[in-house]
């Protein structure tokens, strides 16, 4: 009984991620909300090509296939967000927190994500060619036959990283943490 009052007053009393719909409407108006609380917005699928979300919260955020080309998402906090099949391409991610977010079989190509955090990040089946991740933390993230081609991963931790099958040909990983990192089947090419 004991369990069961717990769990009601956990339900009922927690609010979850609520975006603020000020928020929301001033990114939907002008495709640009630096610093927006947005957290568990719900925008899957959503054209939001060169949009500004510079330092935005973006917590548990659902952009799953969403066009974020050239997105400003610098700074911004995306953990737990479900960005599956997003396109990211040309996206500044740069000091991002994506600690635990979802990024199945999303388009990073030429993605700037320098200094982000990508901490047990799910990017299986993603296509990050020839992305930066200078910097990044990818400790125990899954990059599963992920496309890394040229990616530069220069100072990047991927303890624990599991990199099985990956296409890792010509990338770069000058003075990156490899320790523990599963790369069996992992093509490292002219790496």
């Amino acid at each position: 009984m004991k369990k069961l009052i717990l769990i009601s007053a956990l339900l009922f009393s927690f609010n979850g991620w609520a975006y603020n719909e000020t928020d929301l409407a001033k990114f939907k108006a002008l495709n640009a909300c630096k610093g927006c609380d947005l957290s568990g917005v719900e925008l899957s699928g959503a054209e939001l090509s060169g949009a500004d979300l510079e330092n935005a919260d973006l917590v548990f955020a659902v952009l799953s296939g969403a066009n974020l080309t050239r997105a400003n998402l610098g700074g911004a906090d995306l953990s737990g967000a479900n960005l599956t099949r997003a396109n990211l391409g040309d996206a500044d991610l740069s000091d991002a927190n994506l600690e635990n977010a979802k990024l199945e079989f999303a388009d990073s190509e030429d993605a700037n994500l320098s200094g982000a955090n990508l901490t047990r990040a799910n990017l299986t089946d993603a296509d990050l060619s020839d992305a930066n991740f200078t910097g990044a933390n990818l400790s125990g993230a899954n990059l599963e036959n992920a496309d890394l081609r040229f990616a530069v991963l220069r100072g990047a931790n991927l303890t624990r990283a599991n990199l099985g099958v990956a296409n890792l040909t010509g990338a770069y990983f000058s003075g990156a943490n490899l320790t523990d990192a599963d790369l069996t089947g992992a093509n490292l090419e002219y790496a």
